[in-house]
C-alpha cells in the first residue's frame, strides 16, 4: 500500500461519511 493510497481512501471515506450524515 502507497501512502497516496491510504490518502485516498480517507477522503473518499470523508466523503460518505459527510454525505450520510
Amino acid at each position: 500500500m502507497s501512502v497516496s493510497y491510504l490518502a485516498f481512501r480517507m477522503s473518499l471515506n470523508v466523503q460518505v461519511v459527510k454525505s450520510i450524515c
